[in-house]
């Protein structure tokens, strides 16, 4: 994905990690905790944020970090992202560091998953206060197979759905 991203937006493409050491020093990752460092980054800095399936890692509230992401965009950016969702499930979470990993993986469905998204994923999205925009007005199902993305990222409640928010 980083080379990906390099070659299709250029040299503006900054990607970002809590555990940037985990990547070659060539890649240019910059450490980034969602929970903590968003607030020391000027507002309206960015064109476009990306993230798939990261709220499910992060320890602090996804609404707040959704809503501090789409600070930071310029106006008419956009955030797209992407949450696994469990249709069958409701929203469940666990913050707590003495959750083992065992215990996230079989709760979170990952070992370093801090929740689920439920049937009520909506609720967290909403609480956000942002306005998601219809992906499937700007992106055709038939798009997405050169992306190699499900079909039912558009509109289904599954891990492949897809959201955006605009500016």
């Amino acid at each position: 994905m980083l080379t990906m991203g390099r070659r299709i937006i250029g040299d503006s493409y900054l990607p970002a990690d809590l555990h940037a050491s985990s990547y070659p020093k060539s890649s240019n990752v910059r450490e980034l905790n969602l929970c903590t460092d968003l607030e020391n980054i000027n507002a309206s800095s960015y064109d476009l944020i990306l993230h798939n399936h990261v709220l499910e890692h992060v320890a602090c509230a996804p609404a707040s970090v959704l809503s501090e992401l789409h600070r930071l965009l310029a106006p008419g950016g956009w955030q797209v992202f992407s949450i696994p969702i469990f249709p069958s499930r409701i929203n469940e979470e666990d913050l707590s560091p003495s959750l083992t990993a065992d215990e996230r993986r079989l709760r979170f469905g990952q070992s370093d998953h801090m929740r689920a998204f439920g049937k009520n994923y909506m609720d967290i999205l909403n609480a956000a206060g942002l306005e998601l925009f219809d992906i499937g007005e700007i992106i055709r199902p038939e798009e997405l197979t050169t992306w190699a993305v499900p079909a039912d990222s558009l509109f289904t409640a599954s891990s492949h759905r897809i959201f955006a928010s605009q500016k």
